[in-house]
């Protein structure tokens, strides 16, 4: 019996979100409005950037750059909530 491999790649618009920012704003850690309101951390280590025209990408909302941590500055994020479904929080039933 032989069998054959099919590489398969998976792109979504996260994905392809990421590769555009990379592209858009070289050397800098940026981020969406939804994945700065998942990270958990406060405004203050953010900076809003102006935002760029991407091919693909519409309403891309506010792109956000991490400026980082002090030294010195201890800091935690807020706690995570666990939901009863982990994966994703998807219900499959």
């Amino acid at each position: 019996m032989w069998f054959t491999t099919c590489l398969l790649p998976v792109i979504g618009r996260k994905v392809n979100m990421a590769a555009r920012l990379m592209m858009h704003y070289p050397g800098v850690i940026t981020c969406d409005t939804e994945t700065f309101q998942c990270c958990r951390l406060s405004a203050p280590f953010f900076k809003n950037l102006a935002t760029k025209v991407m091919k693909g990408l519409r309403n891309v909302g506010i792109i956000r750059q991490f400026v980082g941590f002090a030294r010195e500055e201890k800091h935690t994020a807020e706690p995570i909530t666990h939901s009863e479904y982990p994966m994703l929080g998807l219900y499959l039933g």
